[in-house]
């Protein structure tokens, strides 16, 4: 292979590298425009009020996990968020939600239990080693984030993070969308280059 082909190669796996992405949104409406497949809302409205929850949990299909306390409750608790409207999912020093295999976005409201201040932070990691965060600094209201990729690039698993030792991680209205046919990443760019080097390579050799 002399040094032109091999720029060639180059240039192919660096644009196949490119290709893949993962964006994060700030508001639903922002998060639903960029959906491209059909998405599930897990709402957390029957785990009850203050309800102690298994760790893990299961709920369609996606786990949610707790270093210490997981849990739910209702904004009929005494003990809940003013800025709630419904049921919603809590834990202790950590949650971490592990979606299905293949998952292209997820997005929800994001949170802390209590009103004394925290940043609570949510940071989503890919099959390609990518991860991004998005944060909330107000721990009296919910906000909205949604992450999603592109180019054959999947979340694995949702780490929810807050800076409080006497707070809770809040999150509610977890909705998330799987490719409907696998995508391998970046397959398709790098079997168009390697059949634009095969062509061009024929040009160089020897006529019989």
């Amino acid at each position: 292979m002399n040094i032109r082909q091999r720029g060639l190669v180059v240039a192919v796996l660096t644009a196949a590298n490119a290709h893949a992405a993962i964006s994060v949104y700030d508001s639903q409406a922002a998060f639903q425009a960029a959906l491209s497949t059909p998405v599930t809302t897990i709402d957390f409205n029957g785990v009850g009020s203050l309800a102690r929850l298994p760790s893990p949990s299961a709920f369609s299909g996606v786990t949610f996990s707790a270093s210490s306390l997981l849990g739910g409750d209702f904004t009929s608790s005494v003990k809940s968020n003013p800025g709630y409207t419904d049921g919603y999912l809590i834990s202790m020093w950590g949650m971490t939600i592990t979606p299905p295999a293949y998952t292209t976005s997820a997005g929800f409201d994001l949170g802390a239990y209590f009103g004394n201040s925290t940043t609570v932070t949510a940071t989503a990691f890919t099959n390609l080693g990518h991860s991004l965060s998005a944060i909330n600094t107000s721990a009296t209201t919910m906000i909205y984030r949604g992450f999603v990729t592109a180019g054959g690039e999947y979340i694995t698993s949702i780490s929810i993070t807050q800076t409080s030792d006497r707070n809770y991680e809040a999150i509610d209205d977890f909705t998330f969308g799987t490719a409907a046919v696998p995508e391998p990443a970046s397959a398709g760019v790098i079997a168009a280059g390697l059949a634009l080097i095969a062509c061009y390579a024929r040009r160089f050799l020897p006529k019989r």
